[in-house]
């Protein structure tokens, strides 16, 4: 925008404070949700539920440095500002970036945390699962440093006029986006992984689709994560207290989205408590199909007998002759009760 086309009253605080304040509004909502359904109606908490609590405090903190930016005249164009506004927004900006990074990564270890938890004792996946979140927690950690090391003495990024050492501003600016795109790459994996995981269980069609649409989510949280990675090279701009809007924004968007996302999935049983239809077991509501398992005994003829799952104890008598597929599908039975025990629990 060109020097003739601002004027002091153009201000995108307001905004600022409109939509990050709705955002915490929307997340404390969920969160509230997600800890009466763990707490009073499943009660079956975990540490995964203290991990989206803490993730909404961090949240809160730097929607709450941004609203003091606001105060400051963050939102306004930097030319109409005084020097000591400038160096306030640029010091609580620096506070703020940290902490609203590592707000919207806590979530989606959480979410990693459920996806595990549902499968049980199926390993498989897992420490792919773990290596995501690890190298996500890792790239925004080293983001974080970057930023604060990139100038000799750091106090130069809020204050200019100190004399400094400071690398090329693009080294860091890089690497925040490639923690920017891995952040979105987990938010792929972590909606992608569960119909994986799921999609063969023999379950009802419906039952498989509302799991993954419910753990599918995350797609939208991958959405905001790319849009504000096209934001991160406007923060070095000249006129940065008026450009920051679109970074700030869609950063409080995508925590948001992170929260709720890891909240959805844990709030069926709330759901059908309200609308007077909760199922104290729904592995419980499924007619499974009677398994045909062909065996041999030793001096006795060929025959076949009618294998159904024990509703009460979810076992299965499995014939140690049985044929491998057969062995199979009743592993399967097996898991698929274990999976509608787990997420009507969750």
């Amino acid at each position: 925008m060109s020097t003739s086309a601002i004027t002091p009253e153009q201000n995108r605080g307001p905004a600022i404070n409109a939509i990050s304040w709705t955002c915490v509004a929307i997340s404390t909502l969920f969160v509230a949700a997600r800890l009466f359904t763990r707490l009073l109606i499943t009660r079956n908490p975990g540490y995964d539920d203290a991990i989206v609590v803490f993730a909404l405090i961090l949240f809160i903190v730097p929607v709450a440095l941004a609203t003091s930016a606001v105060a400051h005249g963050l939102g306004h164009h930097i030319v109409f500002l005084q020097k000591e506004q400038i160096e306030r927004i640029a010091y609580l900006g620096s506070i703020l970036e940290p902490i609203g990074i590592f707000a919207y990564c806590l979530p989606k270890w959480a979410v990693a945390r459920l996806i595990i938890k549902l499968m049980g004792p199926q390993k498989r996946g897992v420490w792919f699962l773990y290596s995501i979140i690890a190298i996500l927690f890792a790239s925004s950690a080293v983001a974080t440093i970057l930023n604060f090391v990139q100038c000799d003495p750091p106090k130069h990024i809020w204050k200019p006029e100190i004399p400094a050492k400071c690398w090329n501003p693009n080294v860091s600016i890089d690497f925040s986006m490639f923690a920017g795109s891995w952040s979105a790459f987990a938010d792929l994996c972590l909606a992608v992984f569960p119909c994986t995981v799921f999609w063969n269980l023999q379950m009802p069609q419906s039952r498989k689709i509302g799991i993954s649409v419910l753990m599918g989510l995350g797609v939208i949280a991958m959405a905001c994560a790319i849009v504000k990675v096209t934001q991160l090279p406007l923060q070095k701009l000249p006129d940065f207290t008026w450009d920051f809007f679109g970074l700030l924004i869609w950063t409080f968007i995508e925590t948001m989205v992170v929260i709720v996302c890891a909240c959805i999935p844990t709030l069926p049983q709330l759901v059908y408590l309200i609308l007077g239809k909760r199922k104290k077991t729904n592995y419980q509501l499924y007619d499974y199909p009677r398994k045909q398992v062909k065996h041999s005994h030793s001096g006795a003829t060929s025959g076949s007998y009618d294998t159904i799952v024990d509703q009460k104890t979810k076992s299965l008598p499995v014939s140690t002759k049985a044929p491998r597929q057969n062995v199979d599908d009743e592993c399967n039975i097996t898991r698929t009760l274990d999976i509608h025990q787990r997420w009507d629990v969750v």
